[in-house]
């Protein structure tokens, strides 16, 4: 990856997460190279490709592209594996560092932002159900929402944990009877 910049695809992270939502869940933890170094070979062929260059492949993804993406999320998780990295662990630890920082400090800024990102979701919400969206800015309205829909989705998995236990309850079924649920 190229140096320069910081490695940022927050911009395509829910369509990396449809797509491959074990690289997606490692882009904002502690294996954020790892995963961004497989997003950029998946869809460059070049583990060190500028960030630039994977964003403008993800802006026009074809079918072809989410196909790679979605085999180097099967790669991603064989390689976690072979490394010993319980992918769910690492994220855990993570949250509970943030949660134990939280109290130790006494910050209020979490359960601030929370409550901002809170009201602000189903303040946007209410408007555009309530007024409609408006011939100009429409768009930007739908995108706000659509980031407000993600920071509220992040709220409530740093309050009450993530569905990482159903997709491990999901995955051991899988094993157990041979058969997708």
């Amino acid at each position: 990856m190229d140096t320069s910049e910081f490695p940022d695809l927050s911009d395509f992270v829910d369509l990396i997460a449809t797509v491959a939502p074990v690289i997606a869940g490692a882009l904002g933890g502690p294996l954020a190279g790892l995963a961004t170094r497989a997003v950029a070979e998946a869809l460059t062929g070049r583990p060190d490709a500028a960030i630039g260059e994977v964003a403008k492949v993800l802006a026009g993804a074809a079918p072809a592209d989410l196909g790679a993406l979605k085999t180097a999320e099967a790669d991603f998780r064989m390689r976690m594996r072979e490394l010993d990295i319980d992918l769910e662990r690492v994220a855990s630890t993570d949250r509970r560092s943030a949660r134990l920082r939280e109290m130790r400090l006494r910050d209020h800024a979490p359960a601030i932002l929370a409550t901002t990102v809170t009201l602000g979701f189903f303040g946007a919400l209410v408007l555009v159900l309530h007024h409609g969206l408006q011939p100009q800015g429409g768009e930007a309205v739908l995108v706000m929402l659509g980031a407000l829909a993600t920071g509220w989705t992040a709220v409530l998995n740093y309050y009450f944990g993530s569905s990482a236990g159903s997709a491990a309850k999901n995955e051991m079924l899988e094993r157990l009877t041979g058969k997708r649920s």
